[in-house]
This record gives structure tokens, C-alpha cells and sequence, in this order.
């Protein structure tokens, strides 16, 4: 089993990091592991990123992999200069990715990025080629 640990992965500019925190580590097959970006992110809690991740025994002891991810849509009030969480985000939840109208393209540009290059994460792919979830 990989060890968790934080994913930095590159925002949609391809030189700024982002880092995704460490929230829950899977507690046995088929439990989430679950990330966030916190660091820089002035939104509250939940207006933030979230990455997740599992893995289980499927049918016929075939082993699966799901991953899910929220990028809510975050501005800042022009009057109150305070974070608002839209009720808009952009997701994937099995294998969809949905971006709804009215969220602005360089916000879908930036959640794409990170979505990519998190699946891309070095312990993503492990994840993957070992299908097991994180320690």
C-alpha cells in the first residue's frame, strides 16, 4: 500500500504549486482518502478543492478504482471584500466531468489543470498500477 502523503501538483500557469492537504486516510478497502487545498485559499473550508480517492474489491474479486473531484466556485464580494462560495462547481463523479454554464473559463481552466496533473500525481498512478489504497 502506497503511504499517503500531501499532492503538489501545478496550477493551470504550469510554474505555481498547489498543494493538496491530507484530510482522512482510507481506513480499509473501499474507505476515501480524501484531500484539499488549503494553503493560499482564502475561502472557507468548503469552497476549497477536494480530491478523493478509493479503491475496493469489485465483482468477480475484480479491484476498482474511483475518484471524485469538487472544484467549487469561489470570488471574492466586491462590496464586502469577503470570499462567496457559489452554489456552481466543477466536478467528476463517474467518469463525467461537468462544468456548468455561468462559471468563468479561466476558473475552468484552472480546475482542469489541477484535475489533470492530480491524476497524474506520481501516487495517483501507484495507486493505480497497485490498486490499493493509501496508508
Amino acid at each position: 500500500m502506497p503511504a499517503n502523503a500531501a499532492l503538489t501538483v501545478k496550477k493551470f500557469d504550469g510554474t505555481t504549486d498547489i498543494v493538496y492537504a491530507i484530510k482522512t486516510t482510507a481506513r480499509g478497502d473501499g474507505a476515501w482518502t480524501i484531500w484539499r487545498q488549503d494553503a493560499g485559499n482564502a475561502a472557507p473550508p468548503q469552497g476549497r478543492p477536494m480530491f478523493y480517492h478509493r479503491v475496493l474489491e469489485s465483482k468477480n474479486g475484480v479491484r476498482r478504482t474511483d475518484v471524485m473531484y469538487d472544484f467549487p466556485y469561489t470570488y471574492v464580494d466586491s462590496t464586502t471584500s469577503q470570499p462567496v462560495i457559489s452554489p456552481l462547481k466543477i466536478s467528476f463523479k463517474n467518469g463525467v466531468w461537468t462544468v456548468p454554464q455561468g462559471i468563468p473559463s479561466g476558473v475552468a481552466q484552472e480546475a482542469g489543470a489541477q484535475f489533470s496533473n492530480l491524476m497524474g500525481h506520481a501516487l495517483i498512478r501507484l495507486s493505480l498500477v497497485d490498486q490499493t489504497s493509501f496508508t
